[in-house]
């Protein structure tokens, strides 16, 4: 057992101090041992135990502690998933429906007191199967659970039996003895080899099994730790944790057994030269990780100005005095000090959406809500929202695929959302005739509609803009306040007439965001109750492909179909501005599975001479 994090002491539960500045790290600025890559975190990390890790903070840190099956290249893009404790992609069978997944062998556990006795313990197909039962156990309360959920073979009624057995913090065997039904559909072939057996065909579930949730640890550190396990670790991966004080610090040491790997080779149109010149370092690359917690954004690029911290995002209230909004440039002050930029679009959509189940706006209302729909779509303008809002830290998005994604089309064009170079009086006239062609000029015969919003300061600004063009075309709308829980019960129950909301994708494929319009998907993820059959046609088309086939062709259609029905007005998505010190070398963020520390490198010289000539 790692004797520096014994978080039951007295002395150190009197330092779980949630909020507030933290202590500036060990050594100061400029002074910190060599090779300590000081990592920003926005809030407390409360659990490192990777079912149950929900925050970001929580994410970043159980995704670089832990090994999952796969990861992501650090370096490509568009993103690619590559071996990590799996010794190469999945097997998939010719239907899709059975993937065989073999194991790297001789990955050995970090020595911990749970393992005594077993000074070689390696990873095994056992392990795996544990973590993902463990994962769906109802009494685990992982906010991970739906993305398996009606997809492995028996895995439902696992989950179903789980919900009726005692609880039990240090369950680490899941029998039959003990309410727990077998699940067919995980197979241990062999101590390497694990046989996951599918309803119905998932390639992306390589891309799931690289994230956080999908960890790896032994059941040994349940059956020891139990509810302490969100403070004690027992993982394959690049560090080790020394020590842990939440809501504050959290630090980590390059773990000494950690497998032999080494900084992959940049692809030959990598634009940083630093990347190609770190090809076949050992990792990782940095001796101790600190990550520091912080109460704000902003609290943490003041941080960053001051040397405290290896790299920040730039935060919606200091853009503007550190990034040009013309040229998306650093300003001269931060650019003079080699401070670099890094900008990446969030794979994400916010977006207004229909209840299509409605009989004023929606399918039963048939080209008269059809009309509706397609002329609020129309009169709606982002453009203050773009500019004053969020500053320019975001763009348009006028369909389900994004340029990253398999099926972007660049020339595809939205018909019933403002186009690039349009003038708001064009797309104005064009909402009122299509009003006037289903009998429902200047609004008449449209009654009041209600629209759910998230009771908060920026939701009501974005609703009151909305409202206000809704009224140009004689549109009265009116909106309900909600909380975040008390949306999602009211889009269960598909109570909400219209409602705003946002998807952040799970996984670097279009397809996450084309199950939200999947008709055997409402009430969830498809809030919105969306059913088309020529949709539905091409998704399961799509959705039964052979292994290997690219349904790239079949999701442009796919697109096609959507938007001429409008369930949802595309809005826009986030930029992330990441600032990077001068002296930091290998940062690449990950919006999927930010794992990157172990690819990182500091430049301990250049950051002491850096702070020098700041100072």
């Amino acid at each position: 057992m790692n004797r520096l994090i014994l978080l039951t002491l007295p002395l150190l539960t009197s330092l779980l101090v949630l909020g507030g500045r933290p202590p500036r790290a060990e050594s100061g600025p400029g002074e910190v041992a060599a090779g300590t890559l000081r990592i920003p975190v926005i809030g407390p990390i409360e659990s490192l135990d990777p079912p149950r890790a929900s925050s970001d903070a929580a994410r970043l840190a159980v995704v670089n502690l832990f090994d999952q099956l796969y990861e992501y290249h650090p370096l490509r893009r568009p993103y690619e998933v590559v071996p990590a404790l799996a010794a190469g992609l999945p097997e998939i069978s010719e239907d899709g429906k059975h993937q065989t997944i073999r194991l790297r062998s001789g990955v050995a556990y970090s020595p911990d007191a749970c393992l005594a006795g077993q000074a070689d313990r390696c990873v095994t197909a056992e392990d795996v199967v544990f973590c993902l039962k463990r994962l769906m156990d109802a009494q685990t309360g992982s906010p991970g659970q739906w993305m398996l959920m009606g997809r492995i073979v028996g895995l439902d009624a696992f989950v179903t039996a789980s919900k009726a057995v005692p609880p039990e913090s240090h369950r680490h065997a899941y029998r039959t003895a003990d309410g727990y039904p077998e699940v067919p559909g995980l197979e241990v072939l062999d101590d390497l080899t694990l046989r996951i057996h599918l309803l119905e065909p998932m390639p992306e579930l390589m891309w799931l099994l690289a994230g956080g949730w999908f960890s790896i640890y032994p059941p040994e550190a349940v059956r020891v730790y139990g509810s302490r396990l969100g403070k004690q670790i027992v993982a394959t991966g690049p560090y080790r944790i020394v020590m842990f004080l939440a809501g504050q610090r959290l630090v980590l040491r390059a773990n000494p057994r950690y497998r032999k790997e080494a900084f992959p080779v940049a692809e030959e149109d990598e634009e940083d030269d630093v990347l190609l010149q770190a090809a076949g370092s050992p990792l990782p690359r940095n001796a101790v990780v600190e990550l520091l917690s912080y109460d704000s954004e902003l609290v943490a690029w003041q941080a960053f100005l001051r040397g405290e911290v290896d790299v920040a995002q730039v935060p919606r209230d200091a853009f503007t005095a550190a990034v040009d909004v013309n040229t998306g440039k650093l300003l001269p002050h931060l650019a003079k000090r080699g401070t670099r930029l890094l900008r990446a679009a969030r794979p994400e959509i916010h977006y207004d959406a229909f209840n299509m189940r409605d009989p004023v706006v929606g399918t039963p209302a048939g080209e008269k809500g059809r009309a509706i729909r397609r002329a609020i779509c129309l009169a709606a303008d982002d453009g203050w929202a773009l500019t004053r809002l969020y500053r320019n830290r975001s763009e348009r998005v006028f369909g389900p695929l994004l340029p990253e994604f398999r099926g972007f089309d660049p020339d595809f064009v939205n018909d019933w959302l403002r186009q690039e170079g349009e003038s708001r009086e064009d797309a104005l006239e064009l909402a009122r005739s299509t009003l006037a062609d289903a009998g429902l000029a200047e609004g008449k015969g449209v009654p009041e509609l209600k629209m759910h919003i998230l009771d908060d300061e920026t939701s009501g600004r974005l609703f009151t803009i909305l409202q206000r063009q809704i009224a140009e075309l004689g549109i009265h709308l009116v909106s309900v306040r909600v909380s975040w829980a008390t949306l999602q019960k009211v889009l269960r129950a598909r109570q909400a007439q219209l409602f705003s909301s946002s998807w952040y994708a799970d996984y670097p494929d279009a397809q996450n965001f084309l199950q939200l319009f999947y008709s055997r998907n409402a009430p969830e993820p498809n809030y919105s109750g969306y059913a088309s059959e020529a949709y539905d046609k091409l998704y399961d088309e799509a959705r039964l492909l052979p292994a290997g086939e690219d349904p790239e062709d079949i999701y442009g259609e796919m697109q096609k179909v959507l938007v001429q029905d409008c369930p949802w007005r595309f809005r826009l998505r986030r930029i992330r501005w990441s600032a990077i010190q001068s002296w930091l070398r290998g940062y690449r963020y990950n919006e999927f599975a930010p794992k990157y520390f172990k690819y990182c490198r500091v430049d301990e010289a250049e950051r002491k001479q850096a702070i020098a000539g700041w100072e």
